[in-house]
């Protein structure tokens, strides 16, 4: 398996963990997430960006298969 990741996956991967970070560390009283939390934090980001990335990718085939039959 091939593994293919551009640099909008990442960047978009680091925003929104970052975002999801902060939310914790303002909302939620006591210490800040630890380096485990922050690993399963950055994980759960990617796997909702590449599924992002998925569903858009899957979109964008059928939308080009419907284009040319009409």
């Amino acid at each position: 398996m091939k593994l293919k990741t551009s640099a909008g996956v990442i960047v978009a991967t680091l925003a929104l963990s970052s975002i999801v970070w902060m939310i914790f560390y303002v909302y939620l009283p006591g210490p800040a997430l630890s380096p485990a939390e922050t690993l399963v934090v950055v994980g759960i980001c990617l796997g909702i960006v590449s599924l992002g990335c998925w569903l858009g990718s899957v979109v964008k085939r059928l939308w080009g298969r419907h284009a040319h039959q009409g």
